[in-house]
């Protein structure tokens, strides 16, 4: 699933949502212009630079525009974990490379304590890495998992059901109680509303979202952890 801030509403009656997205494959997004600061922009610039409307959505002929424009929303390649080429990526990079040759030179003088050492920080810095990246790889491949397979949007201000990977920048996703997230979202207007983030936070408890709530600076990731 691709990084989409989308904007969201949920009725007062029926408990339903509905979300405005945005996408960020090859083109111009938010995210792009912003890069990680992107959770600064209010709901009405969100929606002036997507060019979409939060009553009724977008029309057939721009979303299928902008799906051509952008592609699918998904997470890219659906191949499975490979441990060669985690192992590969983790030994072909500059600070190891550096290592492998200090190894080199230390054993070619014969200074073995020496190259010892250097081959035990790089088989040690293989190791980790190779364990980290593989950990982070079973995370992307549980969340493809858990993405939902379709997602009810706003079109041409009908409400309707079309798969997940085709929600475009622009468009109004409804969500109602117990619904997967088919993308990143942008709240315009939420009741009692909360997500469960515990695969991709930790947090064991869900996290209620304020639409109201507007950042007016940048919040340090060390300050967010620590709050």
């Amino acid at each position: 699933m691709s990084r989409v801030p989308l904007q969201l509403k949920l009725d007062d009656n029926s408990n339903k949502s509905s979300v405005a997205a945005s996408d960020s494959i090859s083109v111009l997004t938010i995210s792009d212009v912003l890069g990680s600061s992107s959770y600064l922009v209010s709901i009405e610039k969100c929606r002036d630079f997507y060019h979409t409307s939060l009553d009724k959505g977008l029309d057939s002929q721009t979303a299928k525009e902008l799906l051509d424009r952008y592609g699918p929303n998904n997470f890219g390649d659906e191949g499975g974990i490979s441990l060669i080429n985690i192992i590969m990526h983790q030994v072909f990079n500059a600070m190891i490379m550096v290592l492998v040759i200090s190894m080199v030179i230390a054993f070619a003088i014969r200074d073995w304590i020496s190259g010892g050492v250097i081959t035990f920080v790089f088989g040690l810095n293989v190791f980790v890495g190779t364990i980290q990246e593989f950990k982070a790889e079973q995370t992307m491949s549980s969340l493809k998992k858990l993405s939902s397979p379709t997602a009810r949007v706003l079109r041409d201000g009908k409400d309707i059901t079309i798969p997940a990977e085709e929600v475009v920048p622009g468009d109004i996703v409804l969500i109602k109680v117990g619904d997967t997230i088919p993308a990143d979202l942008r709240l315009f207007e939420a009741v009692n509303f909360e997500a469960d983030e515990a695969l991709l936070t930790g947090e064991s408890l869900p996290v209620a979202k304020d639409p109201a709530l507007t950042f007016t600076e940048i919040i340090p990731v060390l300050l967010c952890l620590l709050a």
